[in-house]
């Protein structure tokens, strides 16, 4: 379902809300979206997703431009 949103993300450009951050590490250089940000071009998402048992993915998905950019 992640990976599905994410998808929607980049075919219709906009970015999602951040919810439940509380607070932000020092040195970590993050902005929340904001209403103002919520309409972007967007192309190029990661989604990561932790599971019970060790089993941990990281995702990342592209805005397809007609080119393989398999082995750069």
């Amino acid at each position: 379902m992640e990976a599905l949103f994410c998808a929607l993300m980049i075919d219709r450009s906009f970015l999602a809300p951040v919810f439940n951050l509380e607070s932000i590490s020092k040195g970590f250089n993050f902005v929340s979206p904001g209403p103002q940000h919520l309409n972007q071009k967007v192309d190029l998402v990661m989604n990561n997703s932790f599971g019970f048992g060790g089993i941990n993915t990281s995702m990342l998905i592209a805005r397809w431009d007609g080119r393989s950019h398999i082995l750069n």
